[in-house]
């Protein structure tokens, strides 16, 4: 193995010899168990392509452009909207992307609106607004290679004060 991430104090002698990941905290931290020991599971599928889903995304709620954070190759278009009457606040928490060829792109509508901003490099907790109760964010790498993509959250608002740039915080 080429990575650990063993609790203090294991694997310990006798106690099995399968690996039981603690998820009770966010640590994730290995812990050796006896393996019939009935546990919940998880499984990745090394072999499955990220997707963009379509879904719709909830206020509050964390969204990721398709493979974060391993993989930032797939582009993707989220359609954002809130009530109407109130304008859509995109909080960026998280954006790794190459400066030369992947970029995330901000619309204050779906189709035909106006560029909010077009952003690349790394951006952490920047917020952006756009004038309509709707906003397309479309991810556009171009090869996304060593970089994570982008970690997302929106929330509606009725005004904010500007910092400038169509930045907000």
């Amino acid at each position: 193995m080429d990575y650990e991430n063993w609790a203090p104090g294991f694997p310990k002698k006798n106690f099995g010899d399968c690996i039981a990941m603690d998820t009770t905290s966010t640590s994730g931290l290995w812990m050796n168990m006896d393996c019939d020991a009935k546990l919940p599971v998880a499984c990745a599928n090394k072999n499955a392509e990220p997707t963009c889903t379509g879904q719709d995304y909830e206020q509050g709620a964390i969204f990721t452009s398709p493979g974060y954070p391993f993989s930032a190759s797939t582009p993707c278009d989220f359609f954002l909207e809130v009530p109407a009457g109130k304008m859509v606040l995109l909080k960026i928490l998280n954006l790794e992307s190459n400066e030369c060829c992947d970029f995330l792109t901000l619309h204050d509508a779906f189709l035909g609106g106006n560029q909010i901003t077009k952003v690349s490099g790394l951006e952490v907790n920047h917020t952006f607004v756009s004038s309509t109760n709707l906003m397309r964010v479309s991810w556009q790498p171009q090869g996304g290679v060593d970089v994570r993509g982008v970690m997302m959250t929106l929330r509606s608002a009725e005004w904010c004060q500007p910092v400038g740039a169509n930045r907000f915080y």
